[in-house]
C-alpha cells in the first residue's frame, strides 16, 4: 500500500491496467458489423489511408439506404393503420349526429318553455327594483361604507349625500301601470 491509497479505497480503471467494457453493439440488421475507421493520423482522405473520408462517407450511405428500406417496408402498415383510423373517426362522428340532434331539438325546446318564466322573473325583479329603489340605495351605500377603509370613508358619505340631493328618475312609459278610465 503507498502512502497515497487509504483503507477501503478501490482502484478505478485508470490507475489499473484495466480497460473498461466496451459498449453494446447495434442489432445486426440496422448496422452490419464492419471495421472500426482507424486513420493514419494525416487526416481524412489520407493517401496511405484509401480514403478514409469516401469510406465514411459510403458507410453514411449504406446506413441511409437501410433507413430507408426498413421505413418503405413499414410503410403499407402504417398507410393502412391510419387509413383504418381515418375510417373509425368517421364513423364514429356519423354515430354521434342524431344524438346531438336530438340534445340540440332538447335544449331548443326546453329554451322555449323556460323563456315565458325568465321573462316573468326579470319583469318581477325589475319592478322590485323600482319599488324598493330607496331601500337598496341605502344599502347599497351601507355596504360600501362598511368595505371601504377608514381613511377613504368621507369620500363616500359625500357620495352618498350627492346621490341623496338628486331626484329620482322619473318612470318611462313601458314602466307605468295602466290607469283605468
Amino acid at each position: 500500500m503507498s502512502g497515497d491509497d487509504r483503507p477501503g479505497d478501490t482502484p478505478t480503471p485508470d490507475s489499473t491496467n484495466e480497460t473498461p467494457p466496451e459498449a453494446p453493439e447495434p442489432p445486426p440488421e440496422l448496422s452490419p458489423r464492419r471495421p472500426p475507421l482507424r486513420g493514419t493520423g494525416a487526416g481524412f482522405g489520407a493517401a496511405g489511408e484509401g480514403g478514409g473520408a469516401s469510406r465514411l462517407i459510403r458507410r453514411v450511405q449504406e446506413a441511409a439506404e437501410l433507413a430507408r428500406r426498413a421505413a418503405e417496408q413499414h410503410r403499407p402498415a402504417a398507410e393502412r393503420a391510419a387509413h383504418e383510423a381515418a375510417e373509425r373517426a368517421r364513423q364514429a362522428v356519423e354515430s354521434a349526429k342524431p344524438e346531438v340532434e336530438r340534445l340540440a331539438r332538447q335544449a331548443r325546446a326546453a329554451a322555449d318553455v323556460a323563456r315565458p318564466h325568465v321573462e316573468r322573473a326579470a319583469g318581477e325583479a325589475a319592478a322590485f327594483a323600482r319599488e324598493h329603489d330607496d331601500e337598496l340605495r341605502s344599502a347599497a351605500a351601507r355596504a360600501a361604507r362598511a368595505v371601504t377603509p377608514q381613511p377613504l370613508r368621507p369620500a363616500i358619505d359625500a357620495m352618498q349625500e350627492e346621490l341623496q340631493k338628486r331626484p329620482a328618475p322619473a318612470p318611462s312609459d313601458e314602466e307605468t301601470p295602466p290607469t283605468a278610465p
